[in-house]
């Protein structure tokens, strides 16, 4: 929610940074979890 406010109070550099680092850890994550699982059923 940080990332909206920012937007609004026009400090638009710093949340567009922060939207990038959060989107590369959530990619991450993904990508830990699909190689965790990879191969594996999940029904």
């Amino acid at each position: 929610m940080s990332i909206f406010n920012g937007f609004s109070n026009g400090d638009y550099s710093y949340q567009m940074a922060n939207a990038t680092i959060f989107f590369l850890i959530a990619i991450v994550i993904a990508l830990l979890q699909l190689r965790a699982t990879h191969g594996k059923a999940t029904f």
